[in-house]
């Protein structure tokens, strides 16, 4: 028999209301998931834009540009970072920088996209934030090439941990050098990329600081959307202003079919062990959810 015809349950992400996160099987409603998150959140969209979902709404996420969506489910995450698409304020420090407005449109299809040159030879841009000595932190902020050969990322002022050189071929990362730490990225569309580290502090005010090259003439970069975390991953992007913001945990749960043995989750597109010890309520666990079959 076909996996669809021997289920009790079938979810594949697809349709959405508040509250509620329909399943393909059965379809007269009572195997649709239940959807709790007390605050909004983003997704990225199908067209690859960054888009504010509404509380208790299921996120339908495409980040990884197959076409193909997935569920996205979250713990709560607080981002730490002011202003997070604001580098003109105040809780960002600059050395040697022009920062500027411009023309070019962010992940999230909107006009707040600064451009950081470099006007000294040692010029950079720094987020400063509070941090607990010992803990862990995840750092990221969205880049999109100018006209830059080589952007550097240093995460802390006097202590060099995760210094990495970006390496840029137009508007395309060829390669990352990295010196003390391990810095990461994700593609996003129209030459965007979020770049992200994690480190455990050293310091009680940590430094996510952007240098942009300044060896070869005057080079640029764009900059938006950044992010601090005190977790050990990466998580969605959480906008901020004048105060951090909570986005609050996805729970999204169903009541199994009476008769249900086996419960097979697919998550980031690897079959997980099947779930054999049916509960009275099943909720779906963190992660990018691609199916959920119920037999």
């Amino acid at each position: 028999m076909s996996e669809y015809s021997d289920a009790s349950l079938v979810l594949i992400p697809s349709g959405v209301k508040e509250g509620k996160l329909h399943s393909q099987k059965p379809l007269d409603g009572t195997g649709d998931f239940t959807v709790v998150r007390a605050s909004s959140a983003t997704r990225v969209n199908e067209q690859g834009l960054i888009e504010t979902v509404a509380a208790n709404v299921a996120r339908i996420d495409y980040t990884d540009g197959s076409g193909c969506p997935a569920l996205l489910v979250e713990d709560a995450s607080t981002n730490l970072a002011l202003w997070s698409e604001d580098l003109s304020d105040v809780s960002w420090v600059n050395l040697g920088t022009s920062v500027s407005l411009s023309n070019v449109k962010s992940p999230s299809n909107e006009s707040n996209v600064y451009e950081v040159t470099p006007t000294l030879t040692t010029s950079f841009i720094s987020n400063i934030i509070g941090g607990l000595i010992g803990d862990t932190y995840t750092s990221s902020i969205y880049i999109k090439n100018k006209n830059s050969v080589r952007t550097s990322i240093l995460v802390r002022n006097s202590i060099s941990l995760n210094s990495s050189d970006i390496n840029w071929d137009g508007d395309k990362i060829s390669s990352i050098t990295n010196s003390t730490g391990i810095l990461y990225y994700e593609e996003l569309n129209d030459g965007w990329y979020r770049i992200y580290t994690t480190y455990t502090a050293v310091e009680s005010a940590e430094r996510f600081r952007v240098f942009p090259d300044s060896d070869s003439g005057i080079n640029s970069v764009y900059l938006w959307g950044s992010q601090l975390e005190q977790i050990s991953y990466l998580t969605s992007y959480i906008p901020t202003q004048a105060t951090t913001v909570t986005r609050l945990a996805d729970v999204v749960t169903v009541a199994p079919p009476l008769g249900v043995t086996e419960i097979i989750e697919t998550i980031d597109s690897i079959d997980q062990t099947p779930i054999t010890v049916i509960p009275a309520t099943y909720q779906i666990p963190n992660g990018n959810i691609n199916k959920i079959i119920m037999k």
